[in-house]
């Protein structure tokens, strides 16, 4: 794996089934021979291509469904026994209800493989140690109490610990960079001690806690993963015994791995196993089968397709009579329509649960629906932890009530609610936010204090509590707010160039410019961090400085919009008025509605020469999508005025001034605009 890249690995075996000599490709391997055991059941997960990508990795895709053909082809397991979610599927949302599904079905005696292949990380919380597995949804900022993860806490203390309540055979096995932390004593405090939790497994771990893991260019796949199926297949039995004991296969791990990754990339890379006898078998006479090393490439693109077609159907091939009911299903999800009509997704699965359709079918269409209203909502909330460019506050709104339809249709114990509760409000805040909505934000705020309630580390909340703040001039407990986020995460740049902009308001510029410094020597992207020193030398007078500036986001971003605009006003001021429609047409592509609200509805509409109706239509359907935007409001009722209408669009124009101080008594046009 290279270096920066984090490549975990989780597998839950039992530790007593028998193996085999190595496999080369195509090669012989040994075939466990068969030993009376309770039910083999299997959730392998594996993650290379995630949402963000900034977190793709190149072959954990490839170690899960190589993981996958070994239990099928080695271990014997049924094919229907093993559940396998790869890349866009591998949500938080399925990786839960998978574990969930897996829990329900094990009983006393059972073998349960749970893999996974992808990123993990561990974060300092205030001096305690939390770990997490992402998901595909997870965001890039180190921000995972937002969601899109499996934190470790969870995995631990709830999960297989319930296995092992049930009775089922496990063993852990984490490849991972600083896997080896899980014995570090902070953690071990801080995850209610890991070895008092799995008591009952056995630890594979693919390196010491300073340690980071790496993958193979020439092996498409980890060097952890790729050795230990290899010496499960026998490779790792030092003594031709046909018995492979633990610490034999420990062995095995460290010289493979470790003299590898020291040869090819001068780094350390030290397996650990631990297990409470060493001496004790693992795999046990050993006979021979064939095993393909070369696969797991060629089968990623089959699953991969397989999973884009089958949306339900794997559910709905059970029982034909259903078909109709299903293709109704698939077709609302394709178009988007989720709730709110006789034909949405919603209406479909709530006629279906009430019908006499299996209760298999209608938990596979609930997770289908959660899976897509959720998607949307934790990309809108990574966008924001991202910094990247955000939609007008009507979307926030919409994602607010997708994560509505989710908690409705939830169970109460669903790990995920609470993540979706809190996102929720932040979501709803956050549409106060974006609509400058004044007389909102005593609303805005105390949904955000009661989401700190529900997830008290939430540095995405503080931060947006800064912004609130920030909007009421209430610069002290902005800047409180902003320095809570950036101790929670040292590495995330929002909050630290919102710490900026606090000092910007107040016009200190020397504290503002030295805060984006501080922003520009963290890892990431530096958009926002030019964005900033734009905006400082802008307000300086420094049109120069600013354009220049400018032109650095360009580069990161061709399309950005705020960057786009900025360069348009400054080319207007400078009277170049073809460059700046050049820069304002750029903008457009982008996004005409947001770019239109930002540049002036009513200087867009007589630039463009549009009629009084259609302006006037415009202005109506940018009200009816954005009814808490002050500045729609005002700029409707100074067209009213301008265009010189009847007395009783007079009277329209003055009550649309009101609603517009309503909104906002901030606002110092809709007072002009009054006063005339």
């Amino acid at each position: 794996m290279k270096k920066h890249l984090i490549h975990l690995l989780i597998i839950l075996l039992f530790p007593t089934l028998t193996i085999s000599q190595e496999g080369e490709r195509g090669a012989i391997a040994e075939k466990v021979k068969e030993v009376s055991v309770g039910v083999k059941r299997a959730l392998v997960i594996g993650v290379s291509k995630y949402q963000e990508k900034s977190l793709e990795l190149n072959y954990a895709d490839n170690d899960a469904v190589l993981f996958k053909n070994y239990l099928q082809e080695v271990e014997q397991f049924p094919k229907e026994n093993i559940e396998l979610f790869i890349n866009d599927n591998a949500t938080s949302l399925n990786i839960v209800s998978g574990f969930k599904t897996l829990l329900k079905e094990t009983n006393t005696g059972d073998v349960v493989y749970i893999y996974f292949a992808g990123h993990g990380d561990v974060v300092d919380d205030f001096g305690a140690k939390e770990g997490f597995l992402l998901a595909a949804d997870a965001n890039a900022s180190q921000e995972y109490y937002s969601g899109g993860v499996i934190p470790l806490t969870l995995l631990n203390n709830k999960i297989i610990n319930a296995f092992v309540q049930k009775g089922a055979k496990v063993t852990l096995i984490l490849d991972a960079c600083r896997s080896g932390f899980i014995f570090e004593e902070s953690t071990q405090k801080n995850l209610g001690t890991i070895q008092a939790m799995f008591e009952n497994t056995t630890k594979f771990l693919s390196c010491g806690p300073d340690e980071l893991s790496y993958e193979s260019n020439d092996l498409k796949h980890g060097y952890f993963t790729y050795y230990l199926v290899k010496g499960l297949l026998g490779d790792a039995d030092n003594n031709q015994d046909k018995n492979l004991q633990y610490r034999e296969i420990d062995d095995y791990l460290y010289n493979k791995v470790a003299a590898t990754v020291n040869q090819k990339h001068k780094q350390s890379q030290k397996p650990i196993v631990r297990t409470k006898d060493t001496r004790a078998n693992i795999r046990h006479e050993l006979t021979q089968t064939l095993f393909d090393f070369s696969s797991s490439s060629n089968d990623v693109k089959k699953v991969t397709a397989d999973f884009k077609k089958r949306s339900i159907t794997s559910v709905e091939a059970l029982d034909p009579k259903h078909q109709t009911l299903v293709n109704k299903f698939n077709t609302a999800i394709n178009r988007g329509d989720y709730y709110g009509k006789t034909s949405s997704a919603l209406t479909i699965y709530n006629a279906a649960k009430e019908s006499t359709v299996s209760s298999r079918l209608t938990e596979k269409m609930k997770l289908v629906l959660v899976n897509k209203l959720s998607g949307t909502a934790q990309k809108l909330i990574n966008d924001y932890i991202n910094g990247k460019e955000l939609p007008l506050g009507n979307e926030f709104t919409k994602q607010a009530k997708h994560l509505s339809i989710c908690l409705e249709l939830l169970e109460k114990d669903n790990f995920l609610r609470d993540n979706y509760l809190t996102n929720k409000l932040l979501l709803q805040a956050y549409a106060t936010l974006k609509s400058e909505n004044y007389f909102g934000y005593r609303k805005a705020k105390k949904k955000l204090q009661k989401a700190l309630e529900i997830t008290p580390r939430g540095a995405y909340i503080h931060n947006a509590l800064g912004l609130v703040y920030n909007a009421e001039e209430r610069y002290d407990s902005a800047y409180y707010h902003f320095n809570k986020a950036k101790d929670l995460i040292g590495s995330w740049k929002s909050p630290v160039l919102n710490l900026s902009a606090n000092y910007l308001d107040q016009y200190k510029f020397d504290n503002a410019k030295k805060t984006v410094n501080e922003a520009l020597g963290i890892h990431g992207s530096q958009l926002n961090s030019y964005l900033n020193l734009a905006r400082i030398a802008k307000q300086q007078g420094d049109y120069t400085e600013a354009l220049i500036n400018y032109k650095k986001v360009l580069v990161i971003d061709s399309t950005n919009q705020k960057a786009l605009l900025e360069i348009n006003q400054l080319e207007e001021d400078k009277g170049n008025l073809r460059e700046a429609n050049k820069w304002l047409q750029k903008a457009i592509s982008t996004d005409s509605t947001k770019t239109i609200i930002s540049y002036g509805i009513l200087k867009y509409s007589n630039q463009n020469g549009w009629s009084k109706k259609d302006t006037e239509n415009y202005f109506i359907k940018l009200v009816k999508n954005n009814p808490d935007n002050s500045q729609i409001y005002t700029e409707y009722a100074n067209f009213l005025i301008t265009k010189k209408f009847r007395n009783n669009r007079l009277k329209l124009a003055d009550s649309l001034y009101k609603k517009a101080l309503s909104i906002n008594p901030l606002n110092e046009n809709a007072y002009i605009g009054t006063a005339n």
